[in-house]
């Protein structure tokens, strides 16, 4: 999987032009009714579940069986950054910024 992640990364390198294309919504008119179309939640979504087929059965149901770990890391997810951007926002304040970081 590394040696398509890096082909990737020198194609995107090489030809930006279809990456760049991606980045904006896509207006689709079909008649008298018009969808807009953002491909990047769809891309990543696709992501997500191509990594999903990579989990074994008996490792999901041993994540099911025993969430400990699951649980774990889902309370990191959501505390971690409860914990620190009040950190950095104190930090920052103490920064001599006098236009309000608009630089």
């Amino acid at each position: 999987m590394g040696w398509a992640v890096a082909a990737a990364y020198l194609a995107a390198a090489v030809c930006p032009a279809p990456g760049m294309w991606l980045r904006r919504p896509r207006e689709l008119h079909a008649g008298a009714v018009a969808l807009s179309l953002d491909l990047a939640p769809a891309l990543l979504a696709l992501v997500l579940f191509c990594a999903g087929l990579q989990v074994s059965p008996q490792a999901l149901l041993r994540a099911v069986r025993r969430p400990v770990t699951l649980l774990a890391g889902l309370a990191a997810h959501l505390l971690v950054p409860l914990l620190i951007i009040p950190g950095l926002a104190a930090m920052l304040s103490w920064t001599p910024d006098t236009d309000g970081a608009q630089g």
